[in-house]
């Protein structure tokens, strides 16, 4: 059997011709056959390894997957590095993410804090006095009624500040635009908690050891007398001395006499002094000490004498005898009631914030259900299978057969004849003879021989002829040069994205792969990071971050003996202050805590969120939305220009120029899509004018005077004042804020320039500054009065008659000292900023659709913000302001968004230290300028705006004395803003006439009177005459002046003298024995 299959083998000829029947032929085939046969073989053998061993990786996308199914994937761990899940919502809120609940040290929830325990500590108190002619010791325990409630307001403290961080914490948002793994989401999470619980504490801590070094350093006296003696010797000449107290730190580890000087931490035990004689307490309680300040020796204490386990209450219950001061629940001394030790201080308590524990829980499938992916896709590597690989095979066998079966026989017939040549002396001898350049031609005539007769079709067998062999051969040769050549180029311009995973890639690997492949090619989201808590990540590594510290707070500049002290100049302040470097240091040292402090969790942040991506669609969307908005608001502020050009513009007679004095007449565009009957929408633009409806044209003069002075009596001290048509009567009136008697008080004016008698509206306590401000949607006239001493506005809506309903109150910062008007989110109602000087801080309120105002969203600003003025700053269209501070030669510029918010504040230098700032276009060149009032210098600075929230340096101008207050208005009629200062130290009130260029002329002054102290000026038509007056309040006399600049009366004259007055002279009249504001016509 084994033979005869050999032989079939042996004799096998695939290759059977027709026509090449001969021996040699035969033979050629049958070797043709078996070379065909081996690479078949070979072929399906290659093929069939590659098939089972070959790796294939797959993309397998699951739509609209569930919280099981995404959590399935994740468990594999094989699938969790290319695993995607987009999330069509980016942003989620920690609030659905997070629960935190804190839970507080038994201290502040104890009958130890409460009213009971006091109270029955004030009994002993007076039990002791009983017995000791009302004399109780400064050491006795029952003085410790401060103390507890110290401690109980550092618990509500802590308490409320937890409460409101966990409220801005919750408000935080998740941003990714992939799904996090369950592992992820989790680590992320708890970086955060752990971030937000580190951050909170250690605002805390810094804030409370500012405060700290602030207290020691200045050297405040306490109320309860522990930092200082006060001596009274020499009857009965009495003299009294002060001296610093000192305690002795025996019953401490040292024995060294502590002084409050030097040393906040000094201390000694409370105890039990039944016989203030007694220089030895009856019983001293262990761990309470008392020293230089309450805070000081609370910090130090602790709380080992309330434990249940010992007996330090029921020696004072015994010893102090007192029925009241009994039956109080004992803190818990067991190990589970506190991680904290018995003898644990409160300082280190209060490190923790009162805090025991945290209960912690985060929820992934809110996370999912918010994050809602609408596909999930994955990459799956695998082999094929055996039948894969089979039908893989079949689908090539035919091609492969095909191929062979051509190329075979023309190889087997090229080796056969090369044998022959080699084996033919004759045909080597013909081939030799041969010319070289006839070689070429033979071989080629050679290959076209065989070509024509070439037969793919042979076989004996066939019933097909040869001469339709030959054409088949040849047609079937074509159609698959150009099957191959469609194949070739079909697959060298066709991409195919291939996966390639580099382990642990170095920084060097990365980069490079960057530049090869590109950005999109190697994405920061194809990383597979294994950090993924902000804890592991050291960020000095990566981020260097430096601050430039003021002069007096560099190293150099502190350390003796360079400096020893610090005086600010008399002129610059009201009294000399002598700053010791030893503060600075502190705060320097602090400030650098804070500062870094801050600069770290700006980089935990920066690296926690991670980084969103979005699609061109939502590019597209967002884009569109941009597009629109910037369509509507250019046409309606080219309207708006347009109409201010005309306004602008030069006409024949210059009177006719629309006049703004301190911004009193705000004119904001105001945009509405109104819909038609027909369905249409069309844009509309309404004006606002919060005071006078009707344009002030000032008529031009050159020889400007004033009329003498008509006096308004009041009775109080008197700061600034306001004018505005409060009754509707196109007249303007005078609005006073009355600061001893927490009222306003509103004079009408009357058609001849006078006011009638005044009435008075009331408000919280201290008021200082007031604005009108009109209510566009209901045609109503409110006042905003701010109260310097309540740290509150108090808003008084109006009847439009110069009466107005009772107060509403509002909470601004700390010391209200400035307030201005404008409409800050565009919505066509005019809004309030204040400046709070000692929070350092504006505040600014919206007005809502109600009609009332919103509370204030505070943003920072220079140290004891004094003035404020508002405009556009940089040319985008919408309300900026710039705050000044009377402490420090800068000046905040914050840039309005349109909204109502507004952007980080700009700190520019103004020169010198400003009181007052007032706003206009000095120089004409379309840009808002702004003009500041300097105190110390007697002078005034204009600074020159640039267009883009910057502004020049400041040109000076001469003033009168101490001015404290600037306004802007047309006093000439020449269509040039002028600057009119009050100059409080002067007596007078200074005119600067504008050039037109951004200079000003030498100052006309006008005297107030011998004695006065002009301090706040409003500029006003008050008789209808077309020439702008002033009225002036008097802050020496508590009373007011309004100067009149009144002409002939004749159109055709451009004299502005009273009719039968001296020129270049302003005489008013004057009553010291009354406080009032005087007026002249």
């Amino acid at each position: 059997m084994t033979v005869l299959a050999w032989h079939s083998l042996h004799d096998l000829n695939l290759f059977k011709s027709s026509i090449r029947q001969q021996p040699s032929d035969i033979k050629q085939q049958q070797w043709t056959t078996r070379i065909y046969i081996s690479l078949v073989a070979l072929a399906l053998v290659i093929l069939t390894l590659y098939g089972i061993l070959s790796v294939e990786t797959k993309l397998i996308e699951v739509t609209k997957p569930s919280l099981g199914t995404v959590q399935q994937l994740q468990s594999q761990v094989s699938l969790v590095s290319s695993l995607q899940c987009p999330c069509t919502q980016l942003t989620v809120p920690y609030e659905k993410l997070v629960q935190l609940q804190p839970f507080y040290h038994q201290i502040c929830s104890s009958d130890f804090l409460s009213d009971r325990w006091i109270n029955s500590l004030y009994n002993v108190m007076k039990a002791i006095m009983s017995l000791n002619s009302a004399s109780v010791s400064t050491l006795d325990f029952s003085q410790t009624q401060s103390v507890f409630g110290l401690l109980k307001a550092i618990c509500n403290l802590c308490n409320e500040t937890i409460t409101n961080s966990l409220q801005t914490f919750t408000q935080t948002q998740l941003v990714g635009a992939q799904l996090l793994t369950a592992d992820q989401f989790e680590n992320q999470m708890l970086s955060n908690i752990n971030q937000f619980k580190l951050e909170t504490a250690n605002g805390m801590l810094h804030f409370l050891q500012v405060m700290r070094n602030i207290t020691h350093v200045n050297q405040i006296l306490t109320g309860a007398s522990t930092n200082f003696f006060m001596g009274i010797t020499g009857s009965p000449n009495y003299n009294a001395s002060l001296s610093i107290a000192y305690y002795d730190n025996s019953n401490d580890t040292s024995s060294d006499i502590c002084s409050c000087a030097n040393d906040s931490s000094c201390k000694t035990n409370w105890g039990v002094f039944l016989n203030t004689s007694a220089y030895t307490p009856a019983y001293s309680v262990p761990g309470f000490y008392l020293g230089c300040f309450p805070v000081e020796s609370l910090l130090q204490s602790t709380l080992e004498c309330f434990y249940d386990n010992q007996d330090c209450l029921t020696i004072m219950y015994k010893l102090y005898n007192v029925s009241s001061f009994n039956n109080f629940t004992r803190l818990n001394s067991s190990s589970d009631a506190s991680r904290f030790t018995i003898h644990s201080t409160i300082g280190s308590i209060f490190e923790e914030m009162f805090i025991e524990s945290w209960k912690e829980s985060t929820n992934y499938s809110s996370y999912f259900a918010q994050c809602q992916p609408a596909s999930c896709s994955y990459k799956a590597v695998r082999r094929d299978s055996l039948l894969e690989t089979i039908t893989r095979i079949i689908g090539l066998i035919g091609g492969l057969f095909v191929s062979l079966r051509i190329l075979v026989p023309f190889l087997v017939m090229v080796c056969a004849r090369i044998i022959r040549s080699r084996m033919s002396w004759h045909q080597q001898i013909m081939i030799e003879s041969t010319s070289p350049q006839s070689r070429p031609v033979t071989i080629g005539t050679k290959i076209l021989d065989w070509f024509k007769k070439l037969n793919v079709f042979d076989d004996t067998e066939s019933m097909v002829s040869i001469e339709q062999q030959y054409p088949a051969t040849r047609v079937y040769l074509l159609l698959l040069v150009i099957a191959s050549l469609i194949l070739i180029l079909y697959t060298s311009l066709t991409y195919n994205t291939n996966t390639i995973i580099i382990a642990s890639p170095s920084r060097e690997q990365y980069q490079q792969l960057q530049q090869r492949y590109g950005l999109d090619a190697v994405p920061t989201a194809s990383l597979n990071n294994n950090r993924i808590s902000v804890e592991s990540i050291v960020h000095e590594q990566r981020l260097s971050i430096d601050q430039n510290q003021h002069l007096n707070l560099n190293p150099n500049f502190l350390n003796p003996p360079n400096v020893s002290s610090v005086t600010v100049d008399s002129k610059s302040l009201p009294t000399v202050l002598t700053l010791r470097t030893r503060f600075f240091a502190l705060i320097r040292r602090h400030l650098k805590a804070l500062v870094g402090f801050a600069l770290c969790m700006l980089v935990a942040a920066a690296i926690i969120i991670p980084s969103v991506y979005l699609t061109q669609q939502e590019h597209n969307q967002v884009a569109q939305t941009v597009y629109s908005q910037a369509k509507t608001t250019v046409a309606t502020l080219n309207s708006f220009l347009q109409q201010a050009r005309a306004l602008q513009a030069p006409l024949p007679t210059r009177a006719s120029l629309l006049v703004e004095p301190r911004q009193s007449a705000w004119i904001r565009a105001r945009q509405q899509a109104q819909t038609s009957s027909s369905g249409s929408k069309r844009l509309t633009t309404n004006f606002i004018t919060s005071c006078f409806d009707k344009k002030l044209l000032v008529k031009p003069c050159k020889n400007l005077t004033f009329a003498s002075a008509v006096s308004y009596s009041f009775v109080s001290n008197l700061n600034s004042i306001a004018a505005g048509d409060l009754d509707g009567d196109g007249r303007p009136d005078l609005l006073v804020p009355i600061y001893t008697k927490s009222a306003v008080s509103v004079l009408l004016g009357t058609s001849n320039g006078s006011f009638g008698s005044q009435k008075m509206f009331p408000t919280d306590s201290g008021p200082m500054w007031a604005a009108v401000v009109y209510d566009n949607d209901r045609g109503r006239i409110d006042l905003a009065v701010i109260n310097n001493l309540a740290n509150t506005m108090s808003i008084l809506y109006g009847y439009n008659s110069g009466s107005f309903r009772s107060q509403a109150i509002l909470s601004t910062g700390f010391s209200p000292r400035a307030i201005v008007v404008g409409d800050f989110n565009e919505d066509g109602r005019l809004d309030l900023v204040v400046a709070n000087a000692n929070s350092a801080n504006v505040g600014v309120f919206l007005r809502t659709d109600s009609g009332n105002f919103a509370s204030q969203t505070t943003y920072p600003s220079v140290a004891s913000p004094y003035s404020i003025a508002v405009g556009d700053f940089n040319g985008d269209g919408h309300l900026d302001f710039v705050v000044v501070g009377f402490y420090w030669a800068i000046m905040s510029v914050l840039l309005g968004t349109g909204n109502g918010s507004f952007g980080l504040p700009t700190i520019l230098s103004t020169g010198s230290v400003g009181w007052s700032i007032a706003t206009g276009d000095f120089n004409g060149d379309g840009r808002l300028d702004i003009a500041i009032a300097y105190f110390s210098s007697a002078s005034v600075g204009v600074l020159l705006g640039t267009g883009n929230g910057s502004f020049g340096l400041p040109k000076t101008f001469s003033t009168g004395r101490s001015p404290q207050f600037v306004t802007v208005g047309d006093v000439d009629g020449d269509g040039r803003l002028d600057l009119i200062v009050p100059n409080s130290s002067g007596m007078a009130v200074s005119v600067l006439l504008g050039i037109g260029n951004g200079s000003f002329k030498s100052q006309m002054t006008f005297s107030t009177g011998s004695g006065s102290s002009p301090y706040w000026l409003v500029v006003a038509d008050f008789d209808a005459d077309g020439r702008l007056d002033f009225a002036v309040s008097d802050s020496s006399i508590e009373a007011g002046s309004i100067l009149s600049a009144l002409g002939h009366g004749s159109d055709k004259t451009d004299d502005c003298a009273p009719p039968g007055a001296p020129r270049g002279r302003y005489l008013p009249t004057r009553r010291k024995e009354e406080d009032k504001i005087q007026a002249t016509f």
